[in-house]
């Protein structure tokens, strides 16, 4: 037996209140008010992240290795809007396989969104009780779209100024206290020799402190070499990677400041650096 609707109260009278949550269930979704409403809200969800993945790869002009991610995310979403918009188009299909797809939506986007990159999804799909089976779902679908969203790994601008010094100004102020710093260095030299040299000829600090740190040849923020490149951004043969180990009083003044500053003394032919900023 099929519920038809879901009674809330009966007063005196004999008024009836019903549950306008409840969703009755239908052989085609097309005429199940909330599951087109479901179906409409993937759609438009699958859109944005799609406008919003290839802005941010068309704005580095060609696929690096942290893009690559991003390439293969929207492959899934291109493929998959256009299905479910056509089965917002054309409104007469079952339940069941409205669910299939979403199901497989689910299940690749937990790759690239969930730390264990499996599906987590609680519940089977119960003809009897569309609602509470498309209910669940969506909150999954929701909940995967929303972290996939989020850039893990940001390049930095330098800007070259006076002095040989180097200028990150634009720092975006939520990334300091949710972000690690890394820097990556190539020059005309041995790797191993420049790993091993240039934190201590490499000062970094505030806009507004890097010449004291230079004059009066304090330490600043200190640099730590890292074994391999992170996994967030791309990997180049030849390139050290260094991140940068801030304590409180350090990150406070970085988050005063007009941004990050960089000198370097010795000799390090050829040097070239790239910023980094990775979400935690």
């Amino acid at each position: 037996m099929l519920k038809l609707c879901h009674v809330l109260s009966c007063s005196p009278d004999k008024a009836i209140t019903l549950d306008t949550d409840f969703s009755p269930t239908f052989i085609s979704a097309g005429g199940s008010r909330y599951l087109m409403s479901c179906l409409k809200e993937v759609v438009s969800l699958l859109r944005h992240r799609g406008d919003v993945i290839a802005e941010r790869i068309g704005a580095h002009g060609q696929a690096s290795g942290a893009q690559v991610g991003d390439f293969m995310m929207l492959q899934l979403i291109n493929r998959s809007a256009p299905l479910l918009q056509h089965y917002l188009n054309i409104r007469h299909v079952h339940p069941e396989k409205l669910y299939r797809v979403l199901l497989c939506l689910l299940g690749e986007l937990s790759t690239f969104a969930d730390n264990s990159r499996r599906p987590r999804l609680d519940g089977d799909y119960q003809h009897s009780d569309q609602g509470a089976t498309f209910h669940n779902v969506m909150l999954a679908i929701r909940q995967m779209l929303s972290m996939v969203l989020e850039q893990h790994a940001q390049e930095l601008e330098l800007q070259v100024r006076q002095y040989g010094v180097l200028v990150s100004p634009r720092v975006d102020r939520e990334l300091l206290g949710a972000a690690s710093f890394v820097l990556a260095a190539r020059a005309q030299c041995d790797a191993e020799e420049l790993r091993l040299r240039l934190p201590s000829h490499l000062k970094v600090g505030s806009v507004e402190s890097i010449r004291e740190l230079v004059a009066l040849h304090l330490p600043g923020i200190r640099l730590r070499p890292l074994p391999v490149a992170p996994r967030q951004i791309p990997f180049h043969a030849g390139k050290t990677y260094f991140i940068l180990d801030m304590d409180e009083h350090e990150q406070a003044e970085i988050n005063k400041s007009g941004g990050f500053a960089f000198h370097v003394s010795g000799e390090f032919p050829g040097l070239e650096l790239q910023f980094w900023a990775i979400r935690n």
